[in-house]
């Protein structure tokens, strides 16, 4: 077997929510009693909390599987492209908060004074008026996670399939509580580790902003702006289904 474990995180998609509840379950062991945080992009020793791995690695947002060697094992976790959008338009107009705060750059500052919601944004893609639908592809290339497609983390289709032999599992957000036990018995930990529902640890937000719909017409434009990322994810969904078979 493998000797590390790597998990990618794709933003806006139940990362934190993961490593938050890995890193209490590594925290929990003798050996890294005395550390304040684990941290991301570490190895961490787990021979003795499961059966299967030496190591496990718990990568940030900077991390593509690329950078993964061909030795290792890995995992990350998808969600359907407008959904990860809507999520990440609301995570960067509040800035992050309540688990972080990262005030907005310039492009994203100048892309919240025109736009109020993830519908206002996709349904200026197609604007009549050329000022606003420049503002609107300035604000899809500006605002953190909306930004950022898949293949920033996986390269494409071809590659991803080239490691294929390396993946150990594929969870999804809207089946993450569920998916996350098939991870912990995968990696068969020694405990039943569970996902916290302290929202303001895993990064969720506590509003009702994130479940506002789409209209018909932001709907389409986002989906020809996402379609080589929606092309992946169905790639990703059909694997997954026959992992889980």
């Amino acid at each position: 077997m493998p000797k590390t474990l790597h998990f990618l995180h794709i933003g806006k998609t139940g990362g934190s929510a993961i490593k938050e509840a890995l890193k209490r379950n590594i925290k929990n062991q003798e050996i890294y009693k005395n550390e304040n945080k684990i941290k991301d992009n570490i190895p961490y020793d787990i021979k003795n909390i499961n059966n299967k791995f030496e190591f496990i690695i718990l990568h940030g947002h900077n991390t593509s599987l690329t950078q993964v060697p061909e030795s290792d094992s890995f995992f990350f976790c998808i969600r359907d492209p407008l959904s990860r959008y809507v999520s990440g338009f609301y995570s960067r107009q509040r800035e992050g908060r309540p688990r972080y705060n990262m005030p907005w750059n310039v492009k994203e500052k100048k892309a919240f004074q025109y736009f109020e919601s993830p519908n206002d944004l996709g349904e200026a893609l197609s604007s009549t008026d050329l000022k606003s639908k420049q503002r609107a592809k300035q604000a899809m290339k500006g605002i953190m996670h909306i930004k950022n497609s898949l293949s920033k983390w996986i390269i494409d289709q071809n590659y991803f399939d080239s490691r294929r032999r390396d993946l150990l599992y594929i969870l999804e957000q809207k089946t993450l509580t569920n998916d996350f036990e098939e991870l912990i018995r995968r990696i068969d930990f020694h405990e039943n580790i569970k996902l916290s529902n302290d929202k303001s640890l895993t990064h969720q937000s506590s509003t009702i902003k994130s479940e506002i719909k789409l209209s018909p017409l932001a709907i389409s434009n986002l989906r020809k702006h996402y379609a080589k990322d929606y092309a992946l994810y169905e790639h990703f969904v059909k694997i997954k289904q026959l992992i889980d078979l």
